[in-house]
């Protein structure tokens, strides 16, 4: 099976925004987590890769105060 985990270092307890876009800009996966304080690993099993369309997708993960991304390419 297919899995993706990130791992994020929290300075407090708070909720992130998980989000991943297409190309276009299109929302594909969004999901709310709370985070600990201290290195949290979110697994994102529940996201099915082999629905995606091969192509670059970005990954943001935002607090409502700043936001973090990360690109990933999927291939078929």
């Amino acid at each position: 099976t297919e899995e993706s985990v990130i791992s994020i270092n929290a300075k407090s307890e708070k909720t992130v925004h998980i989000s991943i876009y297409d190309q276009q800009g299109g929302i594909v996966y969004n999901k709310p987590t709370l985070l600990l304080n201290q290195i949290n690993h979110i697994s994102l099993k529940e996201i099915k890769y082999s629905d995606f369309a091969q192509g670059i997708y970005y990954l943001a993960v935002t607090d409502g105060e700043s936001i973090s991304h990360k690109k990933f390419i999927i291939l078929k």
